[in-house]
């Protein structure tokens, strides 16, 4: 690994403005994202900007207003158990409880998970489907953008350089809505995804209403949403529907084939997890 500088801000706007002066620099907080990409060579930066400082100032889980804001340096594993989070956002918990082991998320940002816009993310499609936006801040002026348009492509972000991601706000969705995160990992419990599906819908009195289903590591980002839903789904979300919606998602997926499979193999789990994702909201199984 190459040799780099580390600056140690006291303030959002400190922050920032070290990242305004020093073009290719990087914040870093957890560092479980960050460190590996620099060990293989990917990046190589003359200096990071150690945030870890601005806890007291970033890191909280918080309902305000049927909204949940979440600080940016909130380690996963305090989001997972946050009672806003379990009462109000069962699937961020349940999804949040899946990815990697617990040492990670103990040392994981929700901020640096978002900044690093890996193929594989769980957490993104998740999001993406409770309408949740992502705050960026120069330290003077701020900017919200929702997440399905934060996260632009493959390690590819809106953040500009001198900006810092500081909160991620979530409404708190209607009442009803059922939830559920799959995911199928092909080496081990805490690998990679090989494709994860997230599902959404409301329920009343047996009818189903705002079908929505995102997946990752399937397309072009960790966000593919799949489209033509409402043309394909009957309010009973019976099985020839929930069939109709497999096939869209096996359709508009355009893995690539690397270790965990080849890209046939992936577009089958597309479809296959997608539509175990529908029966379990259609059955009672999903948060």
């Amino acid at each position: 690994m190459k040799r780099f500088e580390m600056a140690f801000p006291e303030s959002v706007s400190e922050a920032c403005q070290i990242l305004a002066d020093n073009p290719g620099s990087r914040p870093i907080a957890g560092g479980t994202a960050l460190s590996i990409v620099m060990k293989e060579g990917i990046y190589a930066p003359e200096r990071l900007v150690n945030i870890r400082g601005l806890k007291s100032e970033l890191d909280y889980v918080t309902l305000d207003d049927d909204v949940v804001r979440i600080g940016a340096l909130t380690p996963m594993v305090d989001i997972e158990r946050a009672e806003p989070i379990v009462e109000h956002l069962p699937t961020i918990s349940q999804c949040l409880g899946n990815i990697a082991g617990v040492r990670v998320r103990n040392t994981a940002t929700i901020g640096g998970h978002l900044a690093h816009a890996d193929l594989h993310l769980d957490l993104p499609p998740v999001l993406a489907g409770l309408d949740a936006e992502v705050c960026l801040s120069t330290g003077s002026d701020e900017r919200r953008l929702p997440v399905d348009e934060f996260i632009r492509g493959y390690y590819d972000t809106a953040l500009e350089p001198a900006e810092l991601i500081t909160e991620i706000t979530i409404p708190v969705p209607e009442e009803n809505t059922r939830g559920v995160y799959l995911k199928h990992r092909y080496f081990s419990e805490v690998d990679w995804p090989c494709v994860g599906v997230a599902a959404f819908a409301v329920e009343a009195d047996g009818a189903f209403s705002d079908v929505r289903v995102l997946l990752n590591s399937v397309g072009k980002s960790s966000i593919m949403a799949v489209e033509g839903i409402d043309d394909v789904i009957d309010s009973s979300l019976s099985d020839e529907a929930i069939e109709a919606v497999a096939e869209l998602a096996r359709e508009q997926s355009s893995p690539s084939s690397d270790i965990r499979g080849s890209a046939a193999y992936k577009e089958r789990m597309a479809g296959e997890f997608t539509g175990r994702a529908l029966r379990a909201i259609r059955d009672e199984e999903a948060n």
